[in-house]
C-alpha cells in the first residue's frame, strides 16, 4: 500500500516537471524576431502608398515617422516616377499628405507590435514594406483600395539584420 502510495507521488512529481519544463518552452516559442502590421482596405493611393513604402525601407520606425512628419509640414517630398513636377535636392515627387499620416499610425502599431514580442526598438529597421491594391471597387463606393504590410527586424550591432 505505500509503495503505491510512493510510486504515485514520483509518477505525479514527474508529470509537473514535464508541464513546468513546457510552459517554461512555450515562453520561450513566443519570442519573436520580427514585428508584423497588416492594414487592409485602407482608403489610399496604391502608388503613393508603394513611393512611400519604397522610401522607408530599410530606416529606423522612428526615423520614417520623422521623415513622414515632415512630409505632412511640407518639407520634405517623397520621390515618385512619372511625369511630376520636380522638387527641390531630387527629381520628381509629391507630398501625399493622407497616406503620409496613415503610415505613421502603422508604425506606430509597429513599433508598439516589437514591443509586445520583446524586441529592442532601438536596433529595429523595416525590412519589408509592401503595398498592393485592394481589389475591384464598386461603383457606389468610387475610391482607390489599398492593402498594406511592414515587417520589421532586429538589427545586429554590426549592421546587418539578425536571422534567428
Amino acid at each position: 500500500m505505500k509503495e503505491r502510495k510512493q510510486e504515485n507521488k514520483k509518477v505525479l512529481e514527474k508529470e509537473e516537471e514535464k508541464q513546468e519544463k513546457s510552459e517554461s518552452e512555450k515562453l520561450e516559442k513566443k519570442k519573436k524576431n520580427k514585428a508584423v502590421v497588416n492594414a487592409r482596405e485602407l482608403k489610399i493611393s496604391r502608388k503613393h502608398a508603394s513611393a512611400i513604402c519604397a522610401f522607408i525601407c530599410g530606416m529606423t520606425p522612428s526615423e520614417a515617422i520623422a521623415l513622414l512628419e515632415q512630409v505632412i509640414k511640407l518639407k520634405r517630398a517623397i520621390p515618385m516616377k512619372g511625369e511630376l513636377p520636380h522638387r527641390k535636392g531630387m527629381k520628381s515627387g509629391r507630398y501625399p499628405l493622407k497616406a503620409a499620416s496613415l503610415f505613421i499610425k502603422l508604425l506606430k502599431g509597429l513599433i508598439s507590435n516589437a514591443l509586445v514580442n520583446g524586441l529592442d526598438t532601438q536596433r529595429l529597421i523595416i525590412a519589408e514594406a509592401s503595398a498592393h491594391s485592394g481589389g475591384k471597387v464598386s461603383m457606389l463606393k468610387k475610391g482607390k483600395i489599398c492593402h498594406i504590410k511592414l515587417v520589421a527586424r532586429e538589427q545586429d550591432l554590426n549592421g546587418k539584420e539578425s536571422k534567428k
